[in-house]
């Protein structure tokens, strides 16, 4: 195995510096025809190399000599013009991830990271987003009920874990990355969004549960932003500046196939499983509405494996071929036919409460690049509005004349004549249940 070193040469002190090391490149790193080509452009009074070596990424490099030097003190973060991925997860882990506490408007959320130096100015990608998050304007505690519209004020906030990968946990205790930043999908308006709002940049030891608490952002950034990737390129061979931008020519894309074979199932472990709400508490926790939604019992559903190295170039989707699944009621193709109604999967349990319906997989050959990976499904076409009886209800007060009701009435037989009914009531009670989608305030 092979290293790279790079030293810098003070004139005037006539002393050698060694600013960066690299350990375990390939002995193929040193043939022959390994050359560095070298772009010198100043910046804010500094001189900045710019450098590729057709093996790695464009690299750039600031000859500063901290005062207290040790050997070698740039690391890959330092050097890479490249961002590197944000390939941890954010997590809604806690059993009160929506809680009292905050100001949020009703509505959905939807978040991602990255990580952040501002001293050197460097920045992950962004995250993958989290699946929405909803946040309600009223709870009915006693009955489990939970109703609201849109853009309504609540008292709610949103408790979160960001768990960076392994890789971001070295820059991290490295001193490469120190501060994080949130990007929120705000779904509170009838019209929807195509913009994400920015939060502030906070310092990673300052938090180990990030409490979202209200609307307020310091700008916002397109959508396209976060969900499109940046070309896949793995090194160029050349470089060039040209009108203040830096160009590289014969580039080389990262090699995203599928090295190990083809993304499949394990024969065994793979099944339809359910969760039975089964208590007071758990039907009246607000996360488990957006967390522990079921699939459509009956249904055909399409499921596909995405892979991710750690600067986040994202493969193509690879449809998984789910024949082998546990009681598939579809055969001959590579989807999954969610089971009906049945004594195995019934859509309430023996206590009256909801039961939900999932899928588990193990899945095998992953390729030898792949730091992570990410499960998608096809958007699906929805031919049952209910797929049962049970329609979410929620409570409205009655209104009118409650208590002083009209009691004197006129009836016309052969003449005229008044009846009092001393003890007439309307024909409903001060609080009916109605349909929950049709969106009463």
């Amino acid at each position: 195995m092979k290293k790279l070193r790079i030293w810098c040469y003070d004139t005037e002190a006539e002393t050698l510096y060694e600013v960066y090391n690299q350990q375990g490149l390939p002995d193929s790193y040193n043939s022959a025809d390994r050359i560095v080509d070298a772009r010198s452009y100043p910046e804010n009074g500094k001189d900045i190399l710019y450098f590729t070596d057709n093996y790695h990424e464009v690299r750039q490099l600031r000859c500063e000599i901290p005062d207290s030097y040790t050997g070698a003190f740039l690391s890959e973060y330092d050097l890479s013009l490249q961002k590197y991925g944000a390939n941890g997860s954010i997590d809604f882990n806690t059993a009160n991830a929506i809680a009292a506490g905050g100001s949020l408007l009703s509505g959905t959320y939807q978040f991602s990271y990255r990580l952040v130096n501002p001293t050197t100015k460097t920045y992950t990608k962004w995250s993958s987003l989290t699946n929405p998050v909803h946040v309600y304007s009223k709870t009915e505690t006693s009955y489990a009920i939970y109703a609201s519209g849109y853009g309504l004020a609540t008292d709610r906030k949103i408790v979160m874990t960001i768990s960076p990968s392994a890789y971001e946990l070295s820059a991290i205790t490295n001193g490469d990355l120190t501060h994080f930043q949130l990007a929120v999908i705000e779904n509170v308006l009838p019209t929807g969004t195509l913009e994400a709002s920015l939060l502030a940049v906070e310092p990673i030891a300052s938090r180990t549960n990030y409490e979202y608490k209200s609307n307020y952002n310091i700008g916002k950034i397109s959508v396209d932003e976060i969900v499109i990737d940046p070309a896949a390129i793995k090194n160029s061979k050349t470089i060039s500046i040209n009108q203040n931008r830096l160009f590289a020519g014969n580039v080389q894309y990262v090699n995203l196939e599928f090295d190990n074979g083809t993304p499949q199932l394990h024969n065994t472990s793979n099944q339809f499983i359910t969760h039975s709400r089964s208590n007071d508490v758990d039907l009246e926790l607000e996360k488990n509405l957006s967390f522990r939604k079921g699939y459509f019992r009956n249904e055909v559903y399409r499921f596909a494996i995405v892979y991710f190295d750690k600067y986040g170039n994202k493969s193509e989707p690879q449809v998984l071929d789910l024949t082998s699944v546990a009681s598939n009621s579809i055969s001959g193709a590579t989807d999954v036919k969610f089971p009906q109604r049945s004594s195995l999967f019934p859509i309430l349990n023996v206590s009256d409460n909801p039961v939900d319906i999932g899928l588990r997989l193990t899945i095998k050959n992953h390729p030898s690049w792949a730091v992570g990976f990410e499960i998608v499904r096809e958007k699906r076409i929805k031919n049952i509005l209910f797929q049962s009886p049970i329609i979410p209800m929620m409570s409205v007060k009655g209104i009118g004349a409650l208590d002083v009701y009209p009691t004197v009435t006129t009836v016309r037989t052969s003449g005229t004549t008044t009846i009092t009914y001393s003890s007439a009531q309307p024909q409903t009670s001060n609080e009916v249940y109605v349909p929950k989608n049709l969106q009463w305030p």
